[in-house]
């Protein structure tokens, strides 16, 4: 027998003697990769008894993984009661004869709606491909009677999800088949079943909330009095009316211990749920607003919010300065501010900025126009700073400010060439900088090393093309030697043969070398279900 084989058994032996806390803790790391998990489970019984609550707490539906021979539908099938699977046989549905070895349902902790329903399409259609199946969803209309064999398979997994599985998140989103969920008003015990919900994702069109999703409004309604726990809360859609902003603000009004809020709307009523937030102002600590129209709209709830640190505007507009004004003596102790609207202008980012208080960390800024000049001063400690620039001629004079901050992260999004000012004005702290910038060549990137006296450790290019790549490698290869500081180099263009060239295994030999999205801290929404 090989050595080798023999070495490798007994590591896993010796593994396998650890207690299921440091195995939990293990497996725990790798709950969001699903392929890892399901080959952990089969490595011996004591590893699948423990693989196996982690792989089916957030099931997978509409995977693209090739090597799976059981749709997890059939698995949750083959769980229900008799009586269930006596009503799904009357209708000529296929029930799995086989025992399954655990309660998978009881390690469910994630409910998606509409990927449920895509995966129970594809079960009962298990002769088509998903691929087939993605353009189904498009083209092709389910007919009044597969409706009606759909929702018979879909009241039943809900009926036994809220019976026995425990939901810790539900995502509610259109399922392009018009498959709106059960009414589980009338389930036993529904109070019990939602009761360690955490996690709400709502987003559905305006057209379709009141024509299809009934049973999803009657939910939504109801869910003050059926959990009062929810911690996370992300409501998207581009129009709202009247009755949705009540259930909204209900919703927040009635939890807890809401401690982060994501908002997606560009028109309809919402003030009544802007000023809600005032009620979870003792544990509100991150809010995301996209979209929103805030003009008229009270923002007083920010003064009481004490313990927020995560503040992030995308695309919003109204923001006056008498808005800000009114609050502007909030004592807000923010460590993240994303300011990413276009529209904003410069003395409104300038009074937020000053609200955030002197705790800021990281900024995050989409700007138009020229800043004030001493806009820095309050954030003096900030160790990063995300900069999107929409006009070239502020450039120069946002470096030359942020120039003496302790950054250790520069993130450059631009159309031009920056690197001369970014040469002139490099934090002397700077560890990781990101440059997402227009044509530049060798010869600039050359210039801006050979000054570069930051401790460079991560450096990520998104510019050029795949023929000047060659160029870059022999300046960052002499970088590395010369400072011994970079470990990390990201280029937009590696992957496919790129990743095989000369150059970049040459560059390999002394840095790792990777994408940008694996190391970048440029980050779009945020979303609460991925």
């Amino acid at each position: 027998m090989d050595p080798s084989i023999i070495s490798n058994e007994r590591k896993i032996v010796s593994f396998s003697k650890l207690p299921p806390e440091s195995m939990n803790e293990i497996f725990k790391n790798f709950q969001d990769d699903k392929r890892s998990l399901y080959y952990c489970a089969l490595v011996n019984r004591y590893w699948c008894q423990l693989a196996i609550p982690w792989l089916w707490s957030q099931p997978i539906f509409i995977s693209d993984s090739k090597d799976e021979s059981i749709s997890p539908i059939e698995t949750f099938i083959s769980c229900l009661d008799n009586d269930s699977k006596a009503t799904l046989l009357g209708l000529k549905i296929p029930i799995p004869s086989q025992r399954p070895l655990f309660e998978y349902t009881t390690f469910m902790k994630k409910l998606d709606h509409a990927g449920l329903c895509a995966e129970v399409v594809l079960w009962l259609r298990n002769g088509l491909t998903r691929e087939q199946l993605r353009l189904m969803r498009v083209v092709l209309p389910l007919s009044f009677e597969a409706k009606n064999v759909l929702n018979a398979v879909i009241t039943a997994l809900y009926k036994h999800f809220i019976k026995n599985a425990n939901l810790q998140m539900i995502v509610l989103k259109g399922t392009g088949w018009g498959l709106d969920i059960p009414n589980i008003l009338t389930i036993n015990n529904l109070r019990s079943g939602m009761s360690n919900l955490r996690t709400l994702c709502y987003s559905i069109q305006p057209m379709l909330q009141k024509q299809i999703y009934e049973n999803m409004l009657s939910l939504l309604k109801n869910l003050p009095n059926l959990c009062k726990d929810i911690e996370n809360l992300e409501l998207s859609m581009n129009k709202i009316d009247y009755d949705l902003e009540k259930i909204f603000s209900n919703i927040i009004s009635s939890q807890n211990n809401l401690t982060k809020f994501i908002f997606d709307c560009e028109n309809g009523p919402i003030s009544k749920i802007i000023s809600s937030l005032r009620i979870q102002s003792h544990s509100i600590s991150f809010i995301e607003f996209r979209n929103i129209n805030l003009n008229g709209i009270s923002l007083e709830f920010l003064i009481y919010c004490s313990y927020l640190r995560d503040l992030r505007l995308y695309d919003c507009r109204g923001i006056s300065l008498q808005q800000l004004k009114s609050i502007r003596q909030s004592s807000l102790k923010l460590t993240t501010l994303y300011l990413k609207s276009p529209y904003m202008g410069s003395e409104i980012m300038t009074l937020i900025i000053e609200m955030a208080g002197t705790n800021l960390q990281n900024l995050y800024l989409t700007l138009s126009s020229h800043l004030s000049c001493n806009i820095f001063n309050y954030c003096p400690d900030l160790k990063l700073i995300d900069l999107d620039f929409r006009e070239e001629n502020i450039i120069t004079s946002v470096l030359q400010d942020i120039k003496t901050l302790p950054l250790e992260y520069l993130a450059i999004h631009c159309e031009t060439n920056p690197l001369k000012s970014l040469r002139e004005n490099l934090p002397i702290t700077l560890k990781q900088l990101e440059m997402d910038v227009g044509f530049f060549q060798a010869e600039d990137l050359a210039a801006l090393l050979k000054d570069c006296q930051s401790p460079l450790t991560t450096l990520i290019i998104r510019e050029g093309l795949r023929r000047i790549l060659d160029k870059y490698i022999p300046i960052l290869i002499n970088f590395t030697l010369e400072k011994k500081t970079l470990q990390t180099v990201g280029f937009y263009f590696l992957g496919g043969s790129s990743s095989f060239l000369p150059s970049i295994q040459e560059l390999q030999k002394y840095v790792k070398v990777t994408k940008p999205s694996e190391i970048s801290i440029h980050s779009p929404y945020t979303y609460l279900w991925v």
